[in-house]
């Protein structure tokens, strides 16, 4: 990966800016790097925009992991001639070379809801999703974390097999307030973390399963219900959550149920990349936690214990961007279906 070996930006052709949000809190921006597309993503409590442009030629880059794949995350600090203490510094994620799908996930844009019905996704989402998906190579990355090739050092639990019960648990990128698990010994972690950052991924081993809609009641409910117990208790006991109110006492772990209290896990529709995966995340952190969008996991294992078809035949209401290629693909539908 030639992301492995960088170390500045001087090589970055910058070409737009597709988001900036809280006045440089959040920046995206959009140019070539080595020759290829790129989405340079910078997070930052006590920087600007302004500060970020006009010196990116000058940030240095310090790599925490790489994927093996198109991402890689660093922490990048600008150089702006004043004292070291009031250099800027970001968490910064890379994708090169960067797709037209990431580019566009990237880019700040209206967003629209839509009724997907089980005729609309056999019809329209599964060909694209599979178009996606194309042979695999977009999802290069997460089977490199499945297979331990790649981020060994941000396992939070690992089930230990492969089979159709199996997961891995992982310290998500989005937690930016997380230790660098690559220079901070694991039991320490609990030390320096807050409890209301918390945000893990839950990613299964058996491949092929895409998304929500590939939930099949006797076929996954186990799996489903290992990640709602198991996983949850796990991530609990290694960040020691606090017992607050209603939150149980004793030694050790508290039941999932009682951990529900604290922490909680979905599933999205749509979801980033088409590999079934679970968010972890703490009742105090909203990231990614919007209606029209998440599932709790506990819902998911009571729709399926109703209706083992329950994800084939319902509709589901999800939000897409409108320059969204999925958006765009249900819209000349509709227009073919009102011209025939």
């Amino acid at each position: 990966s030639i992301l492995k070996q960088l170390k500045h930006l001087s090589g970055f052709q910058f070409e737009e800016v597709l988001t900036d949000n809280n006045n440089g809190q959040f920046v995206v921006l959009k140019g070539i790097l080595n020759g290829k597309p790129a989405v340079l993503k910078f997070n930052s409590l006590h920087a600007t925009a302004e500060q970020l442009l006009s010196n990116l030629c000058s940030a240095k880059l310090d790599l925490h992991s790489e994927s093996g794949a198109e991402y890689a995350y660093f922490h990048a600090t600008i150089h702006n001639g004043v004292s070291k203490k009031q250099n800027p510094s970001y968490h910064l994620e890379i994708i090169c070379p960067a797709s037209d799908r990431q580019i566009r996930r990237s880019t700040t844009v209206p967003l629209i809801l839509v009724d997907e019905t089980s005729k609309d996704y056999a019809n329209i989402t599964l060909p694209y999703i599979q178009s996606v998906i194309g042979d695999g190579g977009s999802l290069q990355w997460v089977y490199n974390i499945l297979d331990k090739k790649k981020e060994v050092e941000r396992i939070v639990y690992d089930t230990g097999g492969t089979g159709p019960e199996d997961f891995i648990i992982n310290i998500d990128t989005k937690w930016k307030t997380h230790p660098d698990p690559k220079e901070t010994p694991r039991e320490k972690w609990k030390d320096l973390v807050k409890p209301e950052d918390i945000y893990c991924l839950g990613i299964v081993q058996l491949r092929g399963l895409k998304s929500l809609r590939d939930l099949r009641g006797a076929a996954h409910l186990p799996l489903l219900r290992r990640l709602a117990g198991e996983g949850l208790s796990q991530v609990a006991a290694l960040y020691s959550l606090p017992r607050g109110p209603g939150g149980g006492g004793g030694d050790g772990p508290a039941s999932p149920a009682r951990l529900r209290r604290q922490l909680r896990v979905f599933v999205h529709y749509q979801p980033q990349f088409y590999h079934f995966h679970v968010h972890y995340v703490h009742a105090a952190n909203d990231l990614g936690a919007t209606c029209d969008r998440a599932h709790l996991l506990t819902d998911v294992i009571q729709n399926l214990e109703l209706d083992p078809d329950f994800y084939t035949t319902r509709t589901i209401t999800h939000r897409l961007q409108v320059t969204d290629q999925l958006h765009l693909l249900r819209s000349q539908q509709q227009e073919g279906e009102k011209n025939t």
